[in-house]
């Protein structure tokens, strides 16, 4: 088995959300998590109370989107701490 093969299959089994890791190990830098950063929708309804309503269910919906985007940076971290059994 090709050592890249080994390393990716081992990522697969051993890494939470594999995909930073695997585009970081791509791309020989950090995961910009910047640039998937969640953004916080506008409502453009006329209607104030169903402006209103929108404004409530976007900041829902970011804040949840806020907590999954901050679990996976953490997750990365995590991930670039883990020693495998070869590292000492």
């Amino acid at each position: 088995m090709e050592i890249t093969q080994y390393l990716f299959t081992y990522i697969q089994w051993t890494y939470v959300h594999l995909g930073d890791i695997q585009k970081a190990l791509d791309n020989k830098t950090e995961f910009d998590f910047s640039a998937v950063m969640p953004k916080k929708s506008q409502s453009t309804n006329k209607d104030v109370d169903l402006k209103a309503q929108e404004v409530e269910d976007y900041s829902c919906i970011f804040k949840v989107e806020l907590q999954l985007d901050l679990k996976q940076e953490m997750a990365y971290e995590a991930n670039k701490e883990k020693h495998t059994p070869y590292s000492g």
